[in-house]
């Protein structure tokens, strides 16, 4: 039998790769089926992995009308983060492509990988702060963070003198996707609660490689990245704050050693310190 001249062919990728999802919240993921053949593309989309998340619908049909030319279908994922997920344990969800009809001896089909990652809610945290442009969106239950918050004892946070700049590189998230950046040592203040708590510090760049990012506080380093993060790669950095018997405020002061010397600032988390601890 002679070769079919336009054998099925099928592709998948998904936009974004890697989604932060709030704890019990839900994010929108886009995946797309592309397929190629003499006439119509016809199979499934099947969604595995991470399976204490909600993920809604794990299979779900297409069908393609190629006429032997390269075309695909946006189909919507909904993920749904457990409210007692672990934070910052990233779940992967394989997204595979399977064409009813075999190519030759081997089913067409194709597969891509979507990561997931849960992060503190917003209103269950003492604070949470998406930094960003005064334009950025900011992750629901976050507050902005901006070069335009200067410290309000009422607001409960803000910068001192000198002020970051921002920037929005569109990509890849809402948390991760502005940042704010200084190439001169800036302070944060803030307002910690009475206890021992944790601090969570986001940096890193999704458009160039991050230089150390080095924090202070009260004049002790406390946290610095382990190495130079490429362009699109992120690292939390997490501290001790302590309030005290009844709670105070507390300067957080970051730096930038090395490569162009920019500190970066994607989001601060301030949590309860583990029982324990």
């Amino acid at each position: 039998m002679p070769r079919d001249p336009f054998p099925i062919r099928v592709a998948v990728d998904a936009r974004p790769p890697t989604n932060l999802v709030p704890r019990g919240a839900t994010r929108d993921v886009e995946v797309r089926v592309w397929g190629q053949g003499r006439t119509k593309v016809k199979g499934v989309l099947e969604l595995t992995g991470a399976s204490d998340w909600t993920i809604e619908p794990r299979s779900q049909r297409f069908t393609l009308d190629s006429d032997g030319l390269p075309v695909y279908e946006r189909f919507t994922i909904v993920v749904t983060a457990p409210d007692d997920a672990a934070v910052l344990a990233p779940q992967t969800i394989d997204a595979t492509a399977i064409a009813d009809k075999s190519n030759g001896d081997d089913q067409a089909q194709a597969a891509t990988s979507i990561t997931v990652e849960a992060v503190w809610r917003g209103d269950t945290v003492p604070l949470a702060l998406d930094a960003g442009t005064p334009d950025s969106p900011v992750l629901e239950g976050y507050a902005p963070l901006t070069p335009e918050h200067t410290w309000d004892p009422t607001r409960g946070y803000g910068w001192l003198d000198p002020v970051p700049a921002a920037r929005d590189r569109g990509e890849p998230d809402v948390l991760r996707r502005d940042l704010l950046f200084s190439a001169e040592v800036c302070t944060l203040r803030i307002v910690v609660p009475p206890g021992e708590h944790r601090a969570h510090l986001l940096t890193g760049d999704a458009h160039f490689q991050s230089s150390h990012t080095v924090v202070y506080v009260g004049g002790e380093r406390v946290a610095k990245t382990d190495r130079f993060l490429e362009a699109g790669e992120f690292a939390w950095l997490t501290f001790t704050l302590d309030g005290g018997d009844s709670g105070r405020t507390v300067d957080i002061t970051l730096d930038g050693e090395g490569h162009e010397e920019y500190w970066r600032l994607g989001a601060l988390v301030v949590t309860e310190a583990p029982s324990g601890s």
